[in-house]
């Protein structure tokens, strides 16, 4: 589960944990593709490789599912209003880990094309880490909910972490890298554009150390280095 913030060494807060690259970077086990659109940020990965079932009776499983952390009200569009926004600055509210249906690993709709994506290839000890990890932010004993009232068909399963602040998506997005070996850094108040900075930075150093990272979005263009 996330440590928590107070309880982190300092030497941790300023650079995260070391780089641990697959054992053998070219012929990975698995992939998971982190992403970055702006605003929300997560995973897509094989349906296949979950460690848990999410279809319903009647659901062809799809291809590759998106995962991210969010606020029920919020990810549900039960309450999207200001206020609703301003209240979850500073009052903890349940979260939930979606999983979204995804036709493509590419996350291709043309309202979801991620600002940026990275397919990351991970060794048999990173993949069990990371579904592991997944796991352990899912509360089994809360029931989960489907909807279709949403861009994609998505389960939301209850998490046992409440979203807040300081634990919002990009900051379980940041926890699920560091569990496979990238050591996005820790951050007080992580907002869309500095975790943005933060993966391109972490990308960049892991393909410095031989890390394979594929960028599937080329045709975008970083002001800075491109990974």
């Amino acid at each position: 589960m996330r440590n928590s913030l107070v309880l982190i060494p300092f030497c941790l807060l300023l650079t995260g944990c070391g780089y641990r690259l697959p054992q053998d970077p070219a012929h990975p086990v698995a992939t998971i593709t982190v992403f970055s659109d702006g605003f929300h940020s997560g995973f897509i990965v094989p349906y296949e490789d979950l460690p848990f079932a999410i279809s319903t009776a009647g659901d062809v499983p799809p291809p590759f599912v998106e995962v991210g952390f969010s606020e029920w009200r919020w990810a549900m569009n039960l309450d999207r209003s200001n206020a609703h926004a301003m209240r979850l600055l500073f009052v903890p509210s349940p979260g939930v880990v979606m999983v979204s249906y995804l036709a493509d690993e590419r996350r291709n709709e043309e309202s979801l094309i991620p600002r940026m994506a990275f397919a990351i290839p991970i060794d048999t000890q990173q993949r069990q880490a990371f579904y592991d990890e997944l796991l352990a932010w899912i509360n089994p004993s809360k029931p989960a909910l489907y909807s279709t009232d949403t861009t994609r068909p998505t389960h939301f399963l209850a998490s046992h972490e409440d979203y807040t602040l300081l634990a919002n998506c990009h900051d379980f997005t940041a926890h699920m890298l560091r569990i496979v070996g990238l050591p996005i850094p820790y951050t007080v108040a992580r907002t869309p554009d500095r975790f943005a900075r933060e993966l391109r930075h972490t990308i960049i150093g892991a393909r410095q150390r031989g890390w394979p990272i594929a960028n599937m979005t080329p045709n975008v263009v970083y002001v800075d280095k491109e990974p």
